[in-house]
């Protein structure tokens, strides 16, 4: 029959692996809690889908046919293109 250590450095190793396994446990959440919520994550529920947007983005322009569109952009490619107040767009928006 399996009998448990008894000696004190058996139990002190178990207590550490433990310990261990505790402490990777409460890190992986941590590191979750603060990168596992993507960024973009909350930006796409309050975006208005049928409003066209003339925007700009290191001196380019675009045009999205919604402001969700532009927010998805932004969000799958990193940029950060941003309404164009002066829209050089040639378009009507």
């Amino acid at each position: 029959m399996f009998s448990p250590c008894k000696a004190s450095w058996c139990r002190l190793a178990v207590w550490l692996a433990a310990g261990g396994i505790i402490l990777l446990v409460v890190l992986v959440l941590v590191v979750l809690a603060i990168f596992g919520s993507h960024p973009c994550a909350g930006a796409l529920e309050n975006c208005d889908e049928f409003r066209a947007i003339c925007a700009s983005y290191n001196g380019d322009h675009q045009f999205f046919y919604s402001h969700c569109d532009m927010l998805r952009e932004n969000c799958l490619t990193g940029s950060d293109w941003q309404r164009d107040h002066y829209n050089h767009c040639n378009v009507n928006v």
